[in-house]
């Protein structure tokens, strides 16, 4: 039973590694550059410095969405930082959410395109409520997050 699920875990990996080239080459590396420049403009001033590592955070996400989660901490998101950041994101965070639902929707018509568009609901997610998003491989952010 365990070289079994040994094999599974193996098999997922490069399933991940081969719809992560495909999302590279048509979707994500352009909005990851382009994620990644604005983050590093915002880490140039002292105050979005916040803003900047949730922008490198969205633009490593978006680079390479298969296998990787945003997992929020329990209540992480009412804590005093993270909701005055979130709710200074929303209005730029809403219209990417927007976007990200409506290429969700184009994508979920095609038998095809439904992990595609299963990502950009997790982009979504992630670019609506950045603030207190931790990313990671599931397996991994269970181990840390968890007690």
């Amino acid at each position: 039973m365990v070289e079994t699920f040994k094999a599974e875990v193996n098999e997922r990996k490069g399933c991940d590694v081969c719809l992560n080239c495909v999302w590279i080459l048509l979707f994500g590396f352009f909005p990851a550059l382009i994620w990644g420049f604005i983050g590093a403009v915002c880490c140039c001033t002292i105050i979005l410095i916040p803003f900047g590592k949730q922008c490198c955070k969205i633009a490593h996400f978006s680079l390479l969405p298969f296998g990787m989660h945003a997992q929020y901490k329990h209540g992480c998101l009412c804590r005093c930082p993270h909701v005055i950041g979130n709710i200074l994101w929303l209005p730029i965070g809403l219209g990417i959410a927007v976007v990200h639902v409506v290429a969700a929707l184009v994508f979920f018509i095609s038998i095809c395109g439904i992990p595609f568009g299963y990502q950009h609901c997790k982009l979504a997610r992630l670019a609506l409520w950045p603030f207190g998003a931790e990313i990671g491989v599931q397996r991994e952010l269970n181990a840390v997050l968890l007690p």
